[in-house]
């Protein structure tokens, strides 16, 4: 085992924190909230340590808003508007991968001229869509996500949206695709994150003297993140790492070194988000924490 590369892998997960942190802290700016760089890292660290505590789907809706409102007092409302935010830009860039991983990926999988075409035609038809089509677009995405009409309003009842039109606040979540500096700032922040990430399973293979290349490292790390987001478990935990082992294991990789290979990638994600998260849920007292979360889980019952 080469030493180097883990150390690099943990330095590398490092750098996207600090990238995921600055983006959060970027976004909230977007919606009038003022916190700083350090703010923006704990809140991340414990929305990512809350996430395993809240079961299923639960962590990654409370997750970042509970954070924010125990660190910055941050109201619901806005926290809301930026999870809304950040799911359909994420959910629209990891449908632009999905397409890059069937097109260079099926030589591998599939060798067939036809679903080339088809990759072809499809991405054209979602991106003109996407172009000209954008309010529909935004609205279809909410709608996926399972909580349009009904269950968004739901919920934004209570996150104290029930004295605001709902509407203004939807328009306010489409300014922000329609911001075209935020958006781009936005993007390339987003752009460092997706392809700094798979350099982290390319370290990992290296330790173990496998050579394989930027594209099956980007393919591994994609494919198992969106099989494991699909999945509805926290951060795609036990799903994701199956996939990453099964994927590396079709690449020629061990069996037992594969399973090495999951286990270290799994503990670097936890660097430095959980120890961030768990010091400062024990710091501030977990009564005091899950006081928040039963008040919000008591206002859901309502």
């Amino acid at each position: 085992m080469i030493f180097y590369y883990i150390a690099l892998a943990f330095i590398l997960n490092l750098v996207i924190a600090l990238v995921v942190s600055l983006r959060y802290k970027y976004i909230l700016q977007k919606v009038d909230v003022k916190i700083t760089f350090l703010s923006s890292f704990i809140i991340s660290g414990l929305a990512y340590f809350l996430s395993y505590l809240i079961p299923f789907k639960g962590g990654a809706i409370l997750g970042y808003p509970l954070a924010a409102k125990i660190k910055e007092n941050i109201s619901l409302k806005k926290s809301y508007l930026v999870l809304f935010f950040e799911n359909i830009f994420d959910t629209l860039w990891q449908i632009v991968i999905i397409f890059i991983l069937l097109f260079f990926g099926k030589n591998k999988y599939f060798d067939n001229i036809i679903l080339d075409i088809v990759l072809i035609v499809l991405f054209i038809v979602v991106l003109s869509g996407a172009i000209f089509k954008y309010e529909n677009v935004i609205r279809f995405f909410i709608w996926i996500y399972g909580f349009f009409p009904l269950r968004l309003k739901n919920l934004a009842e209570k996150t104290g949206l029930k004295r605001i039109d709902f509407n203004e606040e939807l328009n306010r979540l489409k300014l922000l695709f329609f911001t075209k500096g935020f958006l781009f700032n936005y993007f390339l922040l987003s752009s460092i994150i997706v392809f700094l990430s798979p350099i982290i399973i390319l370290c990992l293979t290296k330790s173990f003297s496998y050579n394989l290349n930027y594209f099956n490292a980007f393919f591994i790390y994609w494919v198992s993140y969106i099989l494991g987001r699909l999945s509805g478990l926290p951060f795609g935990l036990g799903l994701r790492d199956a996939a990453i082992g099964t994927i590396l294991y079709s690449y020629g990789v061990q069996g037992y070194t594969s399973v090495n290979i999951v286990i270290l990638q799994r503990v670097i994600t936890f660097f430095p988000f959980i120890p961030v998260g768990l010091i400062y849920f024990l710091s501030y007292g977990k009564s005091k924490i899950m006081k928040f979360y039963n008040e919000f889980k008591d206002k859901k019952e309502e």
